[in-house]
């Protein structure tokens, strides 16, 4: 009875890791800090629930505290193309509270069959403040200040980030194949990293293409920051990169431009990303094979007259178009085919090809040897399709010419061969000049004294070059540990929005210039978001005149005027022609 005992036992321990792995199910909750967070006013919570594809939420199954509440479906969030997993995104109203620090209690919901919670965490309510001229509306509180540290610090701790790292591209690569390589960050709020290792931006084994690309947006409420490298294989074998790991720490900004940071360290981890690269297939490869990879047509025509004399110039124009990488799309090895050697004359040097869309256009120059030439002959052009992993040898029809002898007649087939085989065989009967084993004295010039400097060895011919050694490797180290702090400065930040930044700046002093800063600020990134401006980094005089942004002009250019112009700097009395106007713009 104990053996049987310590049996399951021991197997409950040995499972306990598989079984956690396994679940891929997180419920967070958030108090959404973008909408009024004063007292008595109703607030707004996000859930956001992090499953398999394959598993339901029940949208019926929420609850707080065990009681049912209603939610709101906002939308469901693919967190990668390779990855099975979504993020599904609920809202819930939940009624005012009072001045103060709250706790928001663990949500439940049921998903898959099995139910998950939240974890509990902690939101502030502002005290609701009257600003003069704005007739008695209250004003959010969207920053906390610095000295409200403790309540912000919680609110801070709940930003979220995922992290993804897929390839992009048909799996298995054959050599000369491309990929792309993606790490992908979901998040919420803004977020320093702190900590990053992303082997993918640096693959060894395979061949970069290219530079580092950089792309962000939002995908619902969360915002995106992907970074991937495009990749080509170079040779078969196996390569993993990662697991890949990245940690940071959540912060906001006051009013001042300082960072408040949260406590809790984000931490997110991708698992390693598996490259297979096959060798190329060794039996039935064609001998006209050259590299070229994909799946491709081929057409050939003569791009000059097709009556020429022996040795003029001809043109051939071959279009190879299709699916796959047209930089490494070689030209047919046309001197090693059937019926053009020994008859017709190519350049040593191959040409160039150009890319236009999806064809390389290439040009080569040919010249007849014989006036009993009467065509060119069919080019083969073979290449290798990673769909079928097969290899495919496509012919160009022969093209008519009429080659003209030149005066005095020309050599035919059969008298080449002659000529070429006489060549050779008279070879060794052609006397080889003796060479003159005693050269003739010859007068030696430039002869000049030498000096004991000269004996000597140079500064860097001696043994304290070694010196430099050392001095080099404390500048490697130097250069390397100055990379990695400038890898941890990189920040994920979300941009704040036209609203957010006119909050901000009706809480900062009216006599500061960070006060007309954001002002501005605001203004612009609010035709911004209109669409009607697509760049915050101008002057108000270089606005439109006409149509909403002229009003903004016009506005701008009034508050420049009183600050400059000794009339006493921003009024309160243009408070409301402010406020009216940027309303306004937001109808």
């Amino acid at each position: 009875m104990v053996v049987l005992r310590i049996f399951w036992i021991t197997c409950l321990i040995f499972l306990s890791p598989f079984i956690l792995w396994a679940q891929d199910v997180k419920v967070t909750a958030d108090v959404d800090q973008n909408n009024e967070m004063i007292e008595n006013h109703p607030l707004k919570v996000t859930i956001m629930v992090t499953h398999d594809a394959s598993l339901k939420v029940d949208p019926a199954s929420f609850r707080l505290e065990g009681a049912p509440i209603k939610v709101d479906f906002i939308s469901d969030t693919t967190v990668s193309s390779a990855a099975n997993l979504i993020i599904s995104i609920y809202q819930y109203e939940m009624k005012g509270q009072p001045q103060g620090l709250h706790a928001l209690p663990p949500i439940s919901v049921n998903v898959g069959g099995n139910t998950y919670q939240s974890i509990s965490n902690t939101y502030v309510i502002m005290q609701a403040s009257t600003s003069p001229g704005s007739q008695g509306t209250s004003t959010p509180q969207s920053t906390p200040t610095p000295q409200s540290s403790p309540s912000s610090q919680s609110g801070l701790a709940e930003s979220t980030l995922q992290f993804e790292a897929f390839a992009e591209g048909n799996m298995p690569l054959y050599p000369g194949q491309r990929a792309r390589l993606v790490y992908r960050f979901l998040f919420s709020g803004s977020i320093e990293l702190t900590k990053e290792y992303l082997p993918m931006l640096d693959p060894k084994g395979l061949r970069k293409i290219g530079d580092t690309v950089v792309k962000d947006y939002n995908q619902g409420l969360l915002s995106v920051h992907d970074i991937s490298q495009e990749i080509e294989a170079d040779k078969p074998g196996e390569f993993s990169f990662g697991p890949s790991i990245v940690e940071g720490k959540s912060y906001v900004e006051d009013q001042y431009g300082n960072r408040i940071y949260s406590k809790t360290i984000l931490h997110a981890e991708a698992p390693a990303v598996i490259i297979i690269v096959k060798a190329m297939p060794g039996n039935e490869k064609p001998a006209s094979y050259n590299g070229a990879i994909g799946k491709f047509s081929f057409t050939v025509s003569l791009a000059s007259p097709s009556e020429v004399n022996v040795g003029d110039k001809m043109t051939l124009s071959i279009d190879i178009s299709g699916q796959g990488v047209l930089e490494n799309v070689p030209l047919p090895d046309i001197c090693c085919q059937p019926g053009f050697s020994g008859l017709f004359k190519l350049n040593d040097l191959p040409p160039v090809g150009q890319i236009q869309g999806t064809t390389k256009h290439f040009l080569v120059d040919l010249r007849p040897l014989s006036s009993e030439i009467k065509e060119i002959p069919s080019i083969e052009f073979s290449f290798f399709d990673p769909a079928t992993k097969k290899y495919t040898v496509l012919h160009s029809p022969s093209i008519p010419i009429k080659v003209n002898p030149l005066e005095g007649g020309t050599p035919s087939r059969e008298e080449i061969k002659t000529v070429s085989k006489s060549t050779e065989a008279n070879k060794e009967a052609i006397p080889q000049p003796q060479l003159n084993t005693k050269p003739s004295l010859n007068e030696i010039e430039g002869i000049y004294v030498l000096h004991r400097s000269n004996l000597r060895n140079k500064p860097f011919g001696t043994w304290w070059v070694l010196f430099l050694v050392p001095l080099s490797i404390a500048f490697l180290w130097y250069q390397d540990k100055l990379r990695i702090y400038l890898l941890k400065k990189r920040s994920l930040h979300k941009p704040e929005s036209s609203a957010e930044l006119f909050a901000k700046a009706l809480q900062t002093p009216r006599e500061s210039s960070l006060f007309y800063h954001l002002l501005y600020r605001a203004f612009f990134m609010r035709l911004v978001e209109r669409k009607e401006l697509d760049n915050l980094e101008i002057a108000p005089e270089d606005l439109p005149v006409a149509g909403e942004p002229g009003k903004v002009r016009e506005l701008l250019l009034d508050i420049e005027e009183r600050r400059f112009s000794g009339k006493g700097g921003f009024e309160e009395d243009m408070l409301p022609r402010v406020e009216y106007l940027f309303r306004q713009l937001n109808t």
